[in-house]
């Protein structure tokens, strides 16, 4: 067993396994995971900023351009989009159809994109 959770509301003893025969039925699911982490990225790739101009001597491509004014109020405001960490967080996408269930195999065929990368723990509700 690699991997222990506790479900509060399922039905069943201790120590029984959970395969995809209880998801049989179900046209639409909720999946959460953890998004793949990206690590530091600046402002371009993490908030799709347009970057500044591309010729006529410009040298500041992939930068975020102003962050705030100068006396008043003399900072940064909360919540400002900047370089820094991506990825990595709780991630639910919802409407996710059912394609197939395959019992034998203990497999799970979805329409659409989930979260995580490969081999990640996966959160599946009706």
């Amino acid at each position: 067993m690699r991997h222990l959770k506790e479900f509060r509301g399922m039905e069943g003893s201790v120590g029984q396994k959970v395969d995809v025969s209880v998801l049989d039925g179900l046209k639409v699911l909720t999946i959460t995971a953890v998004s793949k982490g990206k690590g530091f990225q600046g402002p371009v790739k993490r908030w799709h900023f347009a970057g500044w101009f591309k010729s006529h001597g410009s040298k500041g491509l992939r930068r975020c351009g102003a962050i705030g004014c100068r006396l008043t109020p003399g900072r940064v405001f909360k919540n400002h989009k900047m370089a820094g960490h991506m990825g990595c967080h709780v991630t639910t996408v919802t409407g996710i159809r059912v394609i197939a269930v395959d019992v034998e195999k203990n497999l799970l065929v979805v329409k659409g994109s989930i979260p995580g990368g490969d081999n990640a723990l996966l959160k599946i509700r009706a």
